[in-house]
């Protein structure tokens, strides 16, 4: 191969280089263009996101939240309608900080005025809450939740007995 033949070769493999470099350099564009400015709020959870892995770590599952987040994120969890006063205790004994002299009345004035604006929390009965989730277009929020979580359990546990009625037919036993 001769020198000019050399460099042909070489020149070739650099546009080509160039070409799979622009195109990369188009699809990295349309990425970007697909985030359309999430990086920033994305960077805002992240960082929110570490507090509170900080908070948690430090203080207990529920500090560094407002009452109102820590209730909601309680009754989240539980999976079941709390009267104020558990709340109160949990959400206290969990990392929320407050200087009130009744924290229950506090606690019972937040989620009461939750309730009135519709919000995440309502009152389920007398001084108990639940989340409004529960019972939208589910009828009565209590048993519904419970009849709805029952037949989820009984739907995925239907599988499980099938099998293991299966291995206990293979043994024999």
């Amino acid at each position: 191969m001769s020198t000019h033949e050399h460099y042909e070769a070489v020149l070739k493999d650099l546009e080509e280089e160039r070409a799979g470099i622009a195109a990369e350099r188009e699809e990295l564009a349309a990425r970007q263009q697909a985030l359309g400015g999430k990086e920033e709020e994305l960077a805002g959870l992240i960082g929110r996101l570490a507090d509170r892995a900080a908070a948690i770590r430090d203080g207990g599952p529920y500090a560094g939240l407002s009452i109102l987040e820590a209730a909601a994120l309680l009754l989240g969890e539980r999976g079941s309608s709390m009267m104020t006063g558990d709340i109160t205790d949990k959400i206290l004994a969990g990392g929320v900080e407050s200087k009130a002299a009744q924290p229950k009345a506090t606690v019972y004035g937040v989620l009461h005025r939750e309730d009135g604006k519709k919000g995440t929390i309502e009152k389920t009965g007398s001084n108990e809450w639940g989340l409004r989730k529960w019972s939208e277009g589910m009828g009565d929020s209590v048993s519904a939740h419970a009849e709805a979580a029952l037949a989820e359990i009984a739907s995925a546990a239907d599988p499980a007995i099938e099998t293991l009625a299966g291995a206990l037919d293979s043994q024999k036993i």
